[in-house]
């Protein structure tokens, strides 16, 4: 794993190297709280101006930015908002530290320092706006660190996608990201792939993996199913139109060899369009729900997939749609990209698949074999139990309180006048 900074200093067993070396950090820290407790705040930066922050912006996908307020308005500051994080919040309070998520966070529009400052910590996920690299620049100067946490390599998204110009143009979102990376403390990403990409840009790089919390009741939906189906399915966003069509002529396949089969797409209706030739009780589309909805709707189907086009891009994806079917007890089929390739025993949890050749014969394996789909089910619930928060919060801890201390050394070195 690449990681970085703070060299020398070895916490509870967690080893970090100096500058671009390789570190190895441990799956799980067990290390006891720290008898200082943490103060840290998640926040987003989808940003506008205090004269809009009114609306109910955190329900508005495409919630943009205000350059300028509107004329007659007086402007004193900026929101940050976002969406929901409080899981990791959660598993530190449970480790007595001070920790929240925030839905919209205020900072003063001249001085570009967040109004609340009782924060020691502020993680500040994908950052794209130059305010946002001005307040990381000023937060130190007041012993604070900012943190951004990045779950895409930005520079590699690829011209199908949606979002290609807005990060690929020159001075784009991309370009802001990396100016804000290069500012921060310290920077998380859930892939060791991406360690490697954002780590030239900030020594201080942490991987730390996706996980999921079994807690939440939203993950034990009860679902009743219709006997006789064997519901095939997919969630996910537009991004992904692409990566589905790698399944289809296998899904075409599938469902000419079994009439019991139905293909559940939840989501985009373009992905959703790409099943033009299957039959209309052989495919079912489920539309976008609220993310505390989410669970239930995955739990209908009876297989899962996650296919995707090997490139740069998806290469750095996380394994977080896999361990959402495993966590509901979902078998699930998925391109061996490396994430998955450390995720998926095959056979047990799930199955890699390289071409169409492979869908259709795992498909096909697991649609005849109920009892393969219930152990293999089972299977990947005990390997969700395995990255749940509570097992990864000591790794947040030692990592968090590490930036603190050195940001705070750092600041008291700097304070040191030399005599005379």
């Amino acid at each position: 794993m690449t990681a970085g900074g703070l060299d020398g200093m070895d916490r509870q067993g967690t080893r970090f190297s100096a500058g671009r070396g390789a570190a190895t950090i441990p799956p799980k820290a067990d290390c006891p709280s720290p008898k200082r407790s943490l103060v840290v705040v998640w926040v987003g930066t989808r940003m506008t101006t205090g004269a809009d922050h009114r609306r109910p912006a955190w329900l508005d996908h495409r919630w943009h930015r205000t350059e300028k307020p509107k004329e007659g308005k007086r402007v004193e500051d900026t929101l940050l908002l976002c969406q929901p994080l409080g899981e990791r919040p959660l598993s530190l309070r449970r480790r007595g530290h001070e920790a929240d998520w925030v839905v919209g966070i205020h900072f003063d529009f001249h001085t570009l320092l967040p109004k609340d400052l009782s924060y020691d910590i502020y993680v500040i996920q994908m950052a794209q706006f130059r305010e946002t690299r001005l307040m990381l620049r000023r937060l130190p100067e007041l012993g604070k660190v900012g943190i951004v946490e990045v779950d895409d390599h930005v520079r590699a998204i690829p011209s199908y996608n949606p979002s290609f110009h807005a990060f690929r143009k020159k001075g784009g979102k991309a370009a802001r990201l990396e100016e804000c990376v290069r500012e921060a403390d310290g920077v998380t990403v859930s892939t060791t792939e991406l360690a490697e990409v954002f780590s030239p840009m900030n020594p201080n790089t942490f991987p730390l993996p996706n996980c999921i919390d079994l807690e939440d009741p939203i993950w034990n939906p009860r679902v009743e199913k219709e006997e006789g189906r064997v519901v095939v399915g997919w969630a996910g966003s537009p991004t992904h139109l692409e990566d589905f069509r790698l399944v289809v002529p296998a899904l075409e396949a599938l469902c000419r060899r079994f009439p019991r089969v139905v293909v559940a797409v939840g989501g985009p209706e373009d992905v959703f369009g790409l099943l033009k030739e299957i039959p209309d009780r052989q495919k079912e589309f489920l539309p976008p729900v609220p993310f505390e909805e989410y669970p239930a709707m995955l739990a209908r189907f009876d297989i899962g997939l996650v296919p995707l086009v090997d490139n740069a891009f998806n290469r750095c994806k996380s394994d977080l749609k896999g361990l959402e079917y495993s966590a509901l007890g979902i078998p699930f089929l998925a391109s061996p990209l490396p994430a998955y390739r450390r995720l998926v025993n095959p056979g047990e949890n799930g199955f890699l698949c390289q071409g169409t050749r492979d869908w259709l014969s795992l498909l096909s394996r697991l649609v005849e074999d109920e009892s393969l789909r219930r152990r293999m089910g089972q299977r990947a619930r005990e390997m969700a139990r395995s990255r749940i928060y509570d097992e990864y919060a000591p790794l947040w801890e030692g990592i968090l309180e590490a930036l603190l201390l050195r940001r705070r050394l750092l600041n008291s070195l700097g304070s040191i006048v030399p005599s005379n």
